[in-house]
């Protein structure tokens, strides 16, 4: 991050709480960091308009979590079409989703050059965070809205779709 630090091409945004929070902040304010915002967390009412507010999503999991915990935040980016950059684990629901669907980037915990590779990237070709964006919109909506839910665990239960939505 201190390759982008201060950099007006960029501000990065982190929302929410918790001891990871109080980190961020200390090693921004540590480096003079000044191109970072740090918000609350979102009411759910208000919480599909911010993550439309921003060009790409970052999304983190660590190792230890993998089949106990889905990071909820890719479906609420695919939702409202933007993008997700993946922070974790290969084997991890996101990344697996972002591979299915082209619907961002995936980085292992630690690959800090590769991210600020992309990142860099980005920037000369923005056109990718769109095209990402729209792909994400179009699973979302193909395969994790409320009929597509719905008609899959009625499929899964043998019931009828037909009329089910």
């Amino acid at each position: 991050m201190d390759h982008m630090a201060n950099s007006r091409d960029l501000l990065f945004t982190f929302a929410g709480g918790g001891l990871a929070r109080r980190e961020l902040v200390g090693f921004c304010r540590e480096r003079g960091i000044e191109n970072v915002h740090f918000a609350g967390y979102s009411a759910l009412q208000e919480l599909g308009a911010n993550l439309a507010e921003c060009h790409v999503g970052l999304v983190t999991q660590k190792y230890s979590t993998i089949g106990a915990v889905v990071p909820s935040k890719i479906y609420g980016l695919m939702a409202a079409g933007r993008p997700a950059l993946f922070i974790g684990p290969a084997a991890a629901t996101p990344a697996l989703l972002i591979e299915r669907f082209d619907c961002g980037w995936q980085f292992e915990c630690g690959d800090e050059s590769g991210v600020l590779s992309l990142l860099t990237h980005l920037l000369e070709h923005p056109e990718e965070i769109q095209e990402k964006g729209h792909n994400g919109r179009k699973a979302f909506l193909d395969s994790y809205d409320k009929p597509a839910g719905v008609k899959r665990v009625m499929l899964a239960l043998g019931l009828e779709t037909r009329n089910a939505c």
